[in-house]
């Protein structure tokens, strides 16, 4: 089941998608955002000053669009869900060509009526349209057909709406429309399957479709970052060779790396859901003449900050001549930037310093690798 999330700038489409993803089956969703800003799901974190230091407005060449379509073409999750831009152009026509449904979040009822007659003309299927209103009174659903019909208030940034009834009508819509059997758990020995762990360890809610289908969302918190490292360390070898699916949070790839790498960091290997591969992390060159056009450093007495600033996707290719900066060995780090999960852990695996942050657009820094581990999950804002 392939979605675009479709409508007018500013009518809070990834609001509602950031807070859709929460009622979403984790081990069969996936999320692609097809437009130039590039905002995931941290964009309605609390902390909006921190939120849109991080945003990169973008324009969007046909290569982009290229690239989406063979993101949503190759995408293996029950659903997936597509994030595209405001405008209603025909270069995004592929893109729906390569869909089968779609939802509409409008502030403008007009403009509904224009997305739905795009929409269509690619042969992709309206099941849902949102009219975004202001205040919050307004969580109505109008009607079930032709499609779900309904109105919604506070796509604002930051605002959290769970318990809504149109985001909870418009999830079983998506789950009872994609085939979704219930949690699929990977039971190979070799398999760290971090959702059915993140279930054990309490980081999941669940809700019921009308026909008793449970789907479970797991989203792990930094309070949970020594308990994931217990676990991991009790459960599993460590140096051993193990496949890791679920790590969509960069810090809790970070955990698991430090937890169960050992000294050959290529036994492990993570699933990464944009290839439908698993790519083994490894230690990174480090020289003084690395690319400043790919990643900053930045020291104090006290503190090394390393920041992305690549742009585009860092592919295996490139991965494999990838140089980072020499740095005191002795100075906590401060990581932040757009990352595979694969390649956070490499930065993270490739430097021995006894305290390693990662930065969360919205909430601060982790600390993902501690001297202490009762520090594990520590939060600096």
């Amino acid at each position: 089941m392939k979605t675009i999330v479709c409508g007018p700038p500013h009518s809070g489409k990834s609001i509602f998608i950031s807070n859709l993803v929460r009622l979403m089956p984790s081990e069969s969703f996936q999320r692609i955002t097809a437009n130039g800003d590039g905002e995931g799901t941290w964009s309605n974190n609390p902390n909006q000053s921190d939120v849109m230091a991080v945003r990169i407005k973008g324009s969007n060449t046909a290569e982009d669009f290229a690239q989406w379509r063979k993101q949503i073409q190759t995408a293996k999750q029950d659903i997936v869900l597509v994030d595209i831009g405001g405008r209603l152009q025909d270069d995004k026509g592929p893109l729906f060509d390569a869909c089968d449904s779609f939802i509409v979040v409008s502030n403008s009822e007009d403009m509904i009526n224009e997305w739905i007659a795009f929409g269509e003309s690619h042969n992709c299927k309206c099941i849902a349209t949102v009219l975004s209103m202001l205040g919050n009174a307004n969580d109505t659903i109008l009607s079930t057909t032709p499609y779900l019909q309904t109105t919604l208030s506070g796509l604002e940034r930051g605002h959290d709406l769970q318990g809504s009834k149109v985001l909870g009508a418009v999830a079983e819509a998506l789950v009872m429309k994609s085939g979704y059997k219930g949690f699929f758990v990977h039971n190979n020995p070799n398999d760290v399957d971090l959702f059915l762990i993140g279930k054990k360890l309490g980081c999941s809610r669940s809700w019921y479709t009308h026909n008793k289908i449970e789907v479970s969302t797991v989203w792990y918190t930094p309070d949970k970052a020594k308990a994931l490292n217990d676990y991991l360390t009790d459960s599993f070898q460590k140096g051993h060779p193990y496949k890791i699916y679920g790590a969509k949070a960069l810090w809790v790839a970070c955990i698991v790396a430090k937890s169960l790498g050992g000294e050959n960091t290529g036994n492990i290997m993570f699933y990464d859901e944009w290839t439908d591969s698993f790519i083994a992390p490894r230690r990174l060159e480090k020289s003084n003449t690395y690319d400043s056009n790919k990643i900053s450093i930045s020291e104090t007495e006290d503190s090394i900050k390393l920041s992305a600033i690549q742009s585009g996707a860092i592919d295996t290719k490139s991965f494999e001549t990838y140089i980072i900066p020499e740095i005191d060995r002795d100075k906590p780090i401060y990581i932040s930037g757009r990352f595979p999960n694969w390649f956070v852990a490499s930065l993270m695996l490739s430097y021995d310093n006894p305290d390693i942050f990662l930065h969360i657009p919205g909430q601060g820094y982790i600390k993902v690798v501690s001297k202490e581990k009762e520090l594990l999950g520590e939060m600096l804002t």
